[in-house]
């Protein structure tokens, strides 16, 4: 989206798509897409990557993958308090 409205005449006043950049190299907007086009391959590999890591759980697991959540408000160390208490018969 920023490369999209870099680009775009309507949305960005200080537009100079023309002009090289200031040591010669690419301009400003062409460098914006080279980095929008490089992290949407990242983003769509790793989009894949977690729906086959969802597949495999569920083919390894028999259950659908869902996401931890708490059940109660205790913390871990209310928790391990009852749990002793309750093993020393307390």
């Amino acid at each position: 989206m920023i490369a999209k409205d870099a680009a775009d005449s309507w949305a960005n006043q200080h537009r100079d798509e023309d002009r090289m950049g200031v040591d010669g190299g690419e301009n400003r907007v062409a460098g914006l897409r080279r980095i929008a086009a490089e992290n949407g391959a990242k983003a769509y590999a790793l989009a894949a990557l977690a729906a086959g890591a969802c597949a495999a759980y569920a083919e390894l697991m028999g259950a659908e993958w869902k996401p931890y959540q708490r059940d109660d408000g205790r913390t871990l160390d209310q928790k391990v308090a009852a749990a002793q208490a309750e093993a020393l018969g307390f």
